[in-house]
């Protein structure tokens, strides 16, 4: 992890982390085995 020079900066990369899970849930949404596939995904870790 780098280093934040400012709260900005922090709030920047939270923001592209919540619109990375956005785009990431609705494809889910969209594939019906989207679920499976996760917890498939999940039970590797």
């Amino acid at each position: 992890m780098k280093r934040y020079s400012s709260w900005q900066d922090m709030i920047e990369c939270g923001k592209h982390i919540l619109s990375t899970i956005g785009i990431f849930n609705s494809v889910l949404d969209e594939v019906p085995f989207g679920e499976i596939l996760m917890e498939k995904w999940i039970g590797r870790i």
